[in-house]
């Protein structure tokens, strides 16, 4: 941490004992946290997983600067964009995008505040409540 020159956080790690220390050293520091994935947790059964998101939360309520790539951050829609009119050689609507994902305040916010239709796997979390025609739900993806 003392020779870094900014955060790239792609995951919560397996102990967190050392966490507070380290965030406490990036910030004085005044270092950037990218976070590539801010999804925060999720319950498996009986197991609740952490993820990223939380290590941002975490920094960010202490003062520290975040910068979010992943859903529902617009630099990565717009990213995908590019990279779609690339390959096509032309331009792509966001109308005629879906977004899938599973989680209603990343998933399907990030894909609807971008102007895509999007598609919520799984029914554990409500729709958003300013949930527009472009939203779909399906109880499960199987194949």
């Amino acid at each position: 941490m003392d020779a870094a020159e900014e955060i790239v956080c792609t995951g919560y790690p397996e102990c967190d004992d050392d966490l507070d220390a380290s965030l406490a050293t990036a910030l004085r520091r005044a270092l950037r946290l990218l976070c590539t994935n801010p999804d925060t947790s999720l319950t498996v059964g009986t197991t609740r997983l952490r993820f990223a998101g939380l290590v941002a939360e975490r920094y960010r309520a202490r003062g520290g600067r975040v910068v979010e790539t992943g859903k529902p951050g617009a630099l990565i829609y717009r990213a995908a964009l590019d990279r779609a009119e690339r390959l096509r050689g032309r331009p792509v609507e966001p109308a005629r995008v879906l977004g899938i994902g599973d989680t209603a305040a990343l998933d399907v916010a990030g894909a609807l505040g971008n102007g895509f239709a999007a598609l919520q796997i799984g029914t554990a979390q409500p729709p958003p409540t300013e949930a527009s025609a472009r939203l779909y739900r399906m109880p499960a993806l199987v194949w």
